[in-house]
């Protein structure tokens, strides 16, 4: 009886911590895949669309951020980051010609 009430002090502090490494990992993942494809799409010189890629990843990987906080549930974030990245790879790899 005791181990539950211990995991009750802890869960939200559990939560907490599995919301930041889905931010932080989640986050970095969906901007680099993001950036790859803001890079290929925009018509620019190859130069110029790294950096503004580059420099638009940093508003990007905030929404991410601030997603992984804002959505009710742990699962829904989760959910949302994995179809979000399973869409951006497929788009970006049509463009890329690996389909």
């Amino acid at each position: 009886m005791r181990y539950f009430s211990v995991l009750k002090q802890y869960h939200y502090s559990i939560q907490v911590v599995t919301r930041f490494i889905l931010a932080i990992l989640g986050g970095y993942v969906l901007t680099a895949i993001t950036i790859s494809a803001l890079t290929i799409v925009f018509p620019l010189s190859q130069v110029d669309a790294v950096l503004v890629s580059t420099t638009i990843s940093i508003a990007i990987y905030a929404i991410f951020f601030i997603a992984a906080f804002a959505i009710s549930s742990i699962k829904k974030a989760a959910v949302l980051f994995l179809v979000l990245g399973g869409v951006q790879i497929t788009f970006l790899s049509l463009i890329k010609g690996w389909l």
